[in-house]
């Protein structure tokens, strides 16, 4: 008797099995999603990267302009702004790229699930169209 519930049981974990995976691939999926949404932080790190090449263009003209006083000081305060604000947008490109192969992974794995999907309901198209069809009635 157990072994006659054995199949059904088998068919309704596969489900089960199968409907998980596909939550789980979709909760990481959405994960993805809002990693790679723009933050605020992000243009502020744009917009200090431009201040930054702003400033330091300027203490360069001021510089050669007043040789009587220069501003190393601003100038190195404008260099290492540029330079941080670089290394940030480096940074956070790099983590971008990182998601997005997390992504692309993900998405091809939910592509190849779909082609096994998509065999399997061809192959049962393909037994139910050559089972012989009951004569018709009317």
């Amino acid at each position: 008797m157990e072994m006659e519930s054995l199949p059904g049981r088998r068919e309704e974990l596969l489900r089960e099995l199968d409907a998980r995976m596909r939550l789980r691939d979709v909760r990481l999926s959405q994960r993805l999603k809002e990693s790679l949404a723009p933050r605020w932080w992000e243009t502020g790190v744009i917009l200090l990267l431009f201040a930054s090449a702003l400033g330091l263009l300027a203490s360069l003209f001021q510089h050669y302009q007043w040789r009587a006083a220069p501003p190393d000081r601003w100038l190195l305060f404008w260099f290492a702004l540029m330079i941080l604000s670089a290394v940030l947008s480096f940074e956070f490109l790099l983590v971008k790229v990182y998601h997005l192969r997390r992504s692309n992974d993900l998405l091809l794995r939910m592509m190849e699930e779909a082609r096994r999907r998509q065999d399997r309901l061809e192959e049962r198209l393909k037994k139910l169209s050559a089972e012989p069809r009951p004569p018709e009635t009317d």
